[in-house]
């Protein structure tokens, strides 16, 4: 084993500033936001073209935020077929996407301490200082990406 591999028995590995919780929730928006991209991918099969074929080799390799703005540009130019809600996609979709962007903000930030007990300090490259919340957020980021996935999921 070289010096740059990871044991699992080595502790200090895993040794983070976040609590049990605040990891459990961290995973949590990993997971959800896992489904909310695959929910809107599924969303996007139904609505997209016609046949499913189709619609499979024009979203192949799309990202999640590409997919939306097509979807949105769909409702927008009211190609909406059959007894499909353009409105609840388009308010399922922009849900979506700020679920997405608060998920962005922690998954993209190094979490560090904050001089607040219960509070984590998120550090983005693109700021000079950090933003510090309350570690609990991290909790109601997960839920809302939940909320969200089942909101897409109503649009199948």
């Amino acid at each position: 084993m070289s010096d740059s591999e990871v044991r699992v028995e080595d502790a200090d590995a895993y040794l983070t500033i976040l609590s049990t919780e605040g990891l459990r929730n961290l995973g949590l928006i990993a997971y959800w936001a896992a489904w909310v991209e695959n929910v809107l991918y599924l969303v996007a099969l139904e609505w997209v073209a016609s046949d499913r074929q189709t619609a499979v080799l024009l979203l192949k390799g799309k990202t999640a935020g590409f997919i939306a703005d097509l979807m949105i540009d769909i409702v927008k130019t009211d190609r909406v077929t059959g007894s499909k809600d353009g409105a609840a996609l388009a308010l399922a979709i922009q849900h979506a996407v700020s679920a997405l962007r608060s998920r962005n903000q922690v998954l993209h930030s190094a979490i560090g301490g904050a001089v607040a007990q219960g509070h984590v300090a998120l550090y983005r490259k693109d700021s000079v200082e950090p933003r510090i919340v309350p570690e609990s957020q991290l909790d109601d980021v997960a839920m809302d990406l939940r909320a969200a996935a089942e909101k897409l999921g109503d649009c199948i």
